[in-house]
């Protein structure tokens, strides 16, 4: 059997303790292996935090891998206690597969415990031999998938305080061959992983550029569309000159495009990306921050970022047993974004007694099961024609 570890937020620890401190870490482990581990085993660092061992099936077991890689244990450092080892196990069942293919099915079996605080072992199986196939399929399918327009539009309506529809959210959904319409969560962050996810998110705005462009002469020429950016794509592109050269390209308003970021986008070379925001705001985009609340720095972003919306996500209350203080923590956030002149959008709203509690607190637009489900361009097209001559 294989074992791989990996040492949680090394970075971070180079960065806070200095790399000194974080090489007295690694050394500490090294000799730990040195140490404890049996004459007929073969071990040592793969490099970076990463160390790894083979041993006997009959070895392995929870006690000898606690031991090993010190789970529960003490690194007599300055920061031994930021120290948390995640284990990757790959269980050796066919000999002619080489031996890094081996190593990486062990580290990708930490990614199940990667942001698990109680479970630190994770075990390579069928199931992540299949996803890993699954990605393999669909990685080698994404280009032509794009060049034959399996990617397509599904709209979720947006709606005012009085009911009436202003625009829409556009989410991307995969008609495969042979399989049918794919939800995001099949594909969406295999393509973030590997780095496809820029060709699919242009490939969306230019058709969310296209449907407005066809609606210009129609009842719906009022209405914006939402896209999503993801932070790849801040990478992998002059988002200014992408944007700026859409709307120009199909002669729009800019303000009928809608720029959609989540916080975690900006966490990183915060300055660059407000740079950036900043240019296209003045260009006429209107910024939106997507699922507000649901990571971990959404006030110091909130306090830097130049925004025009803020959505906040109704799911990451939806579980709480404390009704008093769901409300508590959403009134407290609209009222925030009130006193910043945003404008606010509800989304994941689903019941009548939602709408109502969020018209009153100040709420302005609405999002969610309640009032439409995400469609297809052609059933949006005659649901907002309907909703518009209502």
């Amino acid at each position: 059997m294989i074992a791989v570890s990996d040492i949680r937020g090394f970075k971070f620890i180079n960065e806070m303790y200095g790399k000194e401190s974080a090489d007295d870490i690694l050394i500490n482990i090294a000799d730990h292996l040195r140490e404890f581990m049996p004459d007929d085993c073969i071990y040592g660092r793969l490099g970076g935090d990463r160390f790894g061992i083979m041993v006997k099936k009959d070895k392995m077991n929870n006690s000898f891998i606690d031991n090993i890689f010190m789970l529960h244990g003490n690194y007599d450092t300055i920061s031994d206690s930021h120290i948390i080892q995640h284990v990757g196990i790959y269980s050796v069942d066919n000999r002619k597969i080489p031996v890094s293919v081996m190593y990486d099915r062990a580290v990708l079996a930490i990614g199940r415990v990667k942001d698990d605080y109680e479970n630190r072992v994770g075990v390579y199986d069928e199931e992540m031999r299949k996803n890993q196939i699954w990605a393999q399929e669909i990685t080698i399918e994404a280009d032509i998938a794009i060049k034959n327009n399996e990617f397509i539009p599904f709209l979720q309506a947006q709606f005012d305080s009085n009911g009436h529809m202003t625009g829409a959210e556009v989410l991307i959904r995969w008609n495969r061959r042979g399989e049918g319409i794919l939800s995001p969560d099949r594909f969406i962050q295999i393509f973030e992983r590997n780095s496809l996810i820029f060709r699919i998110d242009r490939y969306m705005w230019e058709k969310t550029c296209q449907i407005l462009k066809s609606w210009e002469s129609t009842n719906l020429s009022d209405i914006y569309l939402s896209v999503n950016i993801s932070g790849k794509d801040f990478y992998f592109a002059d988002l200014y000159e992408e944007f700026t050269g859409l709307v120009d390209k199909y002669k729009l308003n800019p303000a009928k495009l809608r720029l959609e970021i989540t916080e975690t986008v900006v966490l990183e070379d915060i300055d660059e990306k407000i740079s950036i925001i900043n240019r296209l705001r003045n260009a006429g985009f209107i910024i939106e921050m997507d699922d507000f609340g649901s990571g971990y720095s959404s006030l110091n972003v909130l306090k830097d970022l130049p925004l025009d919306v803020l959505k906040i996500d109704m799911l990451f209350l939806s579980k709480t047993k404390d009704i008093h203080k769901k409300k508590i923590i959403i009134n407290s956030i609209i009222s925030l974004a009130k006193n910043l002149n945003l404008t606010i959008i509800c989304e994941g709203v689903e019941d009548k007694d939602q709408v109502q509690y969020l018209k009153k607190i100040g709420c302005d637009f609405f999002q969610g099961y309640y009032f439409a489900k995400p469609i297809s361009l052609d059933n949006f097209n005659e649901f907002a024609i309907k909703n518009l001559s209502s």
